[in-house]
């Protein structure tokens, strides 16, 4: 176990969701081996900060805007050698703290869980057929798929001198696909990001219509992520393949909605990205 592990959250507007997290990530960590908890808020308008502080954490204010903004913020607060960042509206693994950080060492740098969606059904069964994909599809020879399906900063571990030897988070302004290109430069560098598919904390979400805008924003934002030819195309192509990978989903999973509802999750980032291309 690590001795010591400072904890940062970036938030904004979390009032919704915010004292569930942070009365769960209280439970999860020992208190003994908590050296800071750091909430960095960016511009938020409801009460978000005063319930950081009521269940102990320090609120210092985003230095720019936006996630990446956040990230650096926190990092520049860090003083242990490994520290944790989680998101607003993520109920954290009640094993994460058990199997996470002790993953760190040699050639990873950072580790995390993965997490499901809450409390939709279907969604939850459609992360769950792609949590099983994960597990036994490779990639190519030198980028597992783990490294692409379940990367995310919301419940991730990091080395503190890795991070800051690289100059820390990737710089995206919409705060869309940090993740991906931090795994990039992780993996270019020759380091590894570890993720355990078996922690698996709950995504808060209000239903499938918050998700379905979730995706339709992250493809308007998918000219900042990767502006390829080969990236639209891929886009499309999942696209016009969803009714059947739908599907394919609903049989394995059991449950009829995720024929509807895949399908409408690639619609989303298709028109999204159609979107970002106009803009």
């Amino acid at each position: 176990m690590h001795n010591s592990l400072d904890l940062v959250m970036w938030v904004k507007d979390g009032t919704y969701t915010l004292s569930h997290v942070l009365d769960k990530l209280n439970r999860v960590f020992p208190s003994e081996i908590v050296n800071q908890k750091i909430v960095v808020d960016d511009g938020s308008k409801d009460l978000s900060q005063a319930i950081a502080r009521q269940f102990g954490w320090k609120v210092i204010c985003n230095e720019g805007k936006g996630i990446s903004d956040a990230a650096n913020t926190a990092l520049k607060h860090v003083e242990t050698e490994s520290f944790c960042s989680f998101e607003q509206d993520v109920l954290v693994s009640s094993d994460w703290y058990s199997k996470i950080p002790n993953v760190l060492g040699g050639k990873v740098v950072v580790a995390s869980g993965v997490r499901l969606p809450y409390p939709s059904k279907a969604l939850r069964a459609i992360t769950k057929f792609e949590i099983e994909r994960a597990k036994c599809v490779l990639l190519d020879l030198y980028m597992p798929i783990q490294h692409v399906f379940g990367m995310s900063l919301d419940n991730t571990c990091y080395n503190t001198e890795y991070m800051k030897s690289i100059g820390g988070f990737p710089n995206v302004p919409s705060g869309a696909g940090v993740d991906r290109l931090l795994a990039e430069k992780i993996i270019s560098s020759k380091y590894e990001w570890n993720i355990n598919y078996d922690v698996q904390s709950d995504h808060i979400r209000k239903g499938v219509w918050d998700e379905l805008k979730h995706y339709y924003w992250y493809g308007r934002c998918q000219k900042q992520i990767d502006n390829s030819k080969g990236a639209f195309l891929g886009l499309c192509g999942r696209a016009a393949f969803s009714p059947i990978r739908g599907l394919d989903i609903a049989v394995q999973q059991k449950n009829l909605k995720c024929a509807f509802v895949y399908p409408a999750i690639r619609a989303s980032s298709l028109v999204g990205a159609l979107k970002g291309l106009t803009e």
